[in-house]
């Protein structure tokens, strides 16, 4: 996995408000961390990056969760 590639396109799904791929985006991000995989780079405080990715992805899947 690419986590800045996906990142990125989680953010342009979430914008075009397309749900099925914002869920399978922010699950294979939530997944690839679990799994001590890396932040996609926002700050380049790694530790940092993780917990507002994270944050982020849980938000967005409880959103579409409803």
């Amino acid at each position: 996995m690419d986590p800045n590639r996906a990142w990125r396109e989680l953010a342009d799904a979430y914008q075009a408000q397309e749900l099925d791929q914002c869920v399978e985006l922010a699950e294979g991000l939530v997944q690839w961390l679990a799994k001590d995989g890396y932040p996609p780079t926002i700050t380049r405080h790694q530790a940092f990056d993780r917990h507002v990715v994270k944050s982020a992805c849980e938000a967005i899947l409880a959103e579409v969760a409803g």
